[in-house]
């Protein structure tokens, strides 16, 4: 009865009730046929309440959907979507095969107890995934990631420390870097905000979009 006399309520005042299901839209990441994704995980070294992560920095899905953060080094809110044309996803996907990203193995370089960043390639069973944990700690400008961990400058410049890294590693800053730049070019300027999170659950990441109604005018008369 009480509910039936709320539903009654929202109508009265122009707010029309959503089910659960209405109000979120679930896509999948890990799990999606075809899917460019930035996010970072926490293995246990960030701050912040774990139910915060993974923090999505951007998504784009194969029909043309974006999501993105307004923060694109360490993603979460504020969130913002829109919708491109599918056909520059199918073009960079091309780009992606022509060049081989898909020959490549999964890079991973991060350590325990650490937060690191996820770059997620995907076309149906052919996935690349670059994970490293370099990007947030070079940031302060005292920090530089190689291969074998972060070390501290210590007064040296960064790139000077990079010049001696070895050809496997700064093969992959580069293709890294080519990756990261080439996905965020796809994020179209303005966008609409949006409320959502990423979840993970078995290890597959998936984002979960709320939806956002729009204002009833209540000023006509009736």
């Amino acid at each position: 009865m009480l509910r039936t006399l709320l539903a009654c309520l929202l109508l009265v005042l122009g707010v029309a009730p959503q089910s659960a299901e209405q109000a979120t839209t679930s896509r999948p990441i890990d799990e999606a046929e075809s899917v460019f994704a930035v996010y970072l995980e926490n293995a246990g070294g960030g701050p912040g309440d774990p139910k915060e992560w993974p923090a999505l920095v951007l998504a784009v899905w194969a029909d043309g959907h974006v999501v993105w953060s307004e923060d694109h080094l360490n993603g979460g809110p504020p969130y913002r979507a829109s919708d491109i044309d599918p056909a520059r996803f199918v073009a960079l996907l091309s780009a992606f095969e022509r060049d081989g990203l898909f020959e490549l193995k999964d890079t991973l370089h991060f350590g325990p107890d650490s937060v690191s960043t996820v770059v997620l390639v995907k076309s149906g069973a052919r996935t690349t995934r670059l994970q490293s944990w370099h990007e947030q700690p070079e940031v302060g400008g005292k920090i530089v990631g190689l291969q074998g961990g972060l070390f501290g400058l210590d007064g040296r410049r960064r790139l000077d420390v990079l010049r001696e890294a070895s050809a496997e590693w700064l093969f992959f800053r580069f293709v890294w870097s080519e990756t990261r730049q080439r996905l965020a070019a796809l994020v179209p300027c303005g966008g609409t905000p949006v409320s959502g999170r990423a979840t993970m659950h078995a290890g597959e990441v998936t984002w979960l979009e709320e939806a956002m109604s729009a204002p009833t005018d209540n000023s006509a008369p009736r």
